[in-house]
Order: structure tokens, then C-alpha cells, then sequence
């Protein structure tokens, strides 16, 4: 590991931490990124969509809405973007 990617931390004082657990998601998600999704309940197919092309972490289903959360590559982001809400 080249020293400009270390990242130094204390077990004593907890500096650092956050850097390292930030870096860490950066490394596992690879480009994906959480996003939060509000489907009418008429257009159930985006859902599918959703759990096809990305990992869908949580869903609420609503009177006239389903909320999901997903976390997805910029390809499923591209496919999703009607629906995202952030």
C-alpha cells in the first residue's frame, strides 16, 4: 500500500475512525450509492426493475406510493431516475 493512501488512526482516542470507516464504504459500494426511490403504485414494474438491477435495502408500501431504498450502480441509477427522490 502506497503511504499516501494510509490512514492513520488511535484505538485510544478514536481519531481517524471516520476516515477509515468512510474510505471502507467507498471501497465496498464501488460507485454505488444509496438512493431512495417513490414508485406510484400503478407503475409496480420500476420496482422490479430495482430489485433486478440493484439491492434493494428497504420498502414501505404506501396507499398510492411504494418507497424504496436501494443502493445502485450508475447504470440502475440511469434506469431509476424517474422515481429518485435524492
Amino acid at each position: 500500500i502506497p503511504a499516501s493512501d494510509a490512514i492513520y488512526i488511535s484505538a485510544k482516542t478514536g481519531q481517524g475512525v471516520d476516515k477509515l470507516v468512510s474510505r471502507l464504504e467507498e471501497l465496498v459500494l464501488d460507485g454505488k450509492r444509496m438512493i431512495t426511490l417513490r414508485i406510484p403504485n400503478a407503475k409496480q414494474g420500476a420496482l422490479n426493475t430495482a430489485y433486478s438491477f440493484a439491492t434493494v435495502v428497504d420498502v414501505e408500501y404506501g396507499d398510492e406510493y411504494v418507497t424504496a431504498k436501494v443502493i445502485a450502480d450508475e447504470r440502475a441509477r440511469g434506469m431509476l431516475r424517474e422515481y429518485t427522490v435524492n
